[in-house]
């Protein structure tokens, strides 16, 4: 009767839209895929639930043979869900289906690169793999403004700072954007051209006033240069942004204990270098060395020597924790000044 044209017209009207021939976003990873059917099978499901009820409410043999079906079709599909299950329990290997079936598709190289760049840290093999990725989805589609930044991250992150620096560059000649200015900038620092560096890190905050980062790698740029007027105001401006940002409170407390030539700091502002130093130990629960090494000698600077070194004593044990042999031998020659 009417219900099979109906059921077959409303699969081929859902499948159009999916078809291709109308634009959609999915089209970034293939231009065909059989997952967007789900939009459509309702009508073949319907069409076929509604046979196989027919034929078991007629009784005898057709009965026999719908139940069979029923249950061999019901247990394939689930079957053959737990198989597909599989290839979503992880990103890696839905990108790696991915390509299994498309090994153009440009967004799951780029995709699998960032997992393998996430998990890779200083692991060499892995940032290999993602930078083998983010090359293949170059070839495939160049997009500097994804796989090009992800690929200068990449250098970076393996120190080849020449190449790392020139991608960046081609890649903000297309796509400015603040955190690539930021990126640019350090491989220019490791490269040694702290001029570019620093107009790489003021753009970077020209775009985004917000970006630590770009205050803390200029607050390095003026220290190597021995401007400590502007490192200190940099650093502030950091604070300011993020009052628990542990690396520029080491820094400012640091920056206020060691500067060369100083006269001895008064009681009242030795004690404002402790209250920076112990914010820094806190958020790190007194469990990394650094912050409590500054926290000590900014309690020697205060006058409060028994505390100076049970501090130093708790940042000895954090070094020896983290087995940080070379850290571990500076603090016992700090100890050894606080016991003269």
């Amino acid at each position: 009767g009417r219900g099979v044209p109906a059921a077959l017209g409303y699969f081929v009207l859902m499948v159009l839209p999916v078809s291709g021939l109308m634009h959609m976003s999915f089209f970034t990873y293939s231009y065909v895929s059989d997952h967007l059917v789900y939009v459509a099978i309702p009508g073949i499901i319907t069409l076929v639930a509604a046979a196989l009820g027919i034929c078991y409410a007629r009784g005898g043999i057709a009965s026999r043979i719908a139940l069979v079906v029923m249950t061999g079709v019901t247990g394939l599909l689930c079957l053959a869900c737990f198989q597909r299950a599989e290839e979503f329990s992880s990103p890696e290997r839905l990108w790696r289906a991915t390509l299994a079936v498309n090994p153009r598709c440009f967004a799951a190289h780029n995709n699998i690169g960032l997992v393998y760049q996430e998990r890779g840290g200083h692991d060499p093999l892995q940032l290999q793999r993602a930078e083998a990725h983010f090359r293949e989805a170059l070839k495939i589609e160049y997009k500097l403004e994804s796989a090009g930044v992800n690929l200068a991250n990449v250098l970076r992150m393996q120190g080849r700072w020449k190449p790392s620096a020139d991608l960046y560059r081609k890649v903000l000649d297309v796509h400015p954007e603040p955190g690539s200015f930021n990126n640019y900038g350090v491989a220019l620092l490791e490269l040694g051209d702290n001029a570019t560096a620093r107009e790489a890190f003021t753009h970077a905050l020209r775009m985004d006033p917000t970006m630590t980062n770009a205050y803390y790698n200029l607050y390095g740029i003026e220290l190597a240069e021995h401007n400590l007027p502007a490192a200190c105001s940099n650093l502030r401006a950091c604070l300011r942004i993020d009052p628990d940002n542990v690396q520029a409170l080491v820094a400012l407390a640091t920056l206020n204990l060691d500067q060369p030539g100083q006269p001895p700091l008064a009681v009242p502002a030795a004690e404002v270098i402790v209250a920076i130093a112990e914010r820094a130990c806190t958020l790190t629960r007194y469990q990394e060395p650094q912050p409590l090494v500054v926290w000590s000698k900014a309690l020697v600077a205060a006058g409060r020597k028994p505390e100076s070194v049970a501090g130093a004593a708790r940042a000895h044990a954090a070094a020896l924790n983290e087995k940080d042999d070379a850290t571990a031998e500076a603090i016992d020659a700090f100890q050894r000044t606080l016991r003269q």
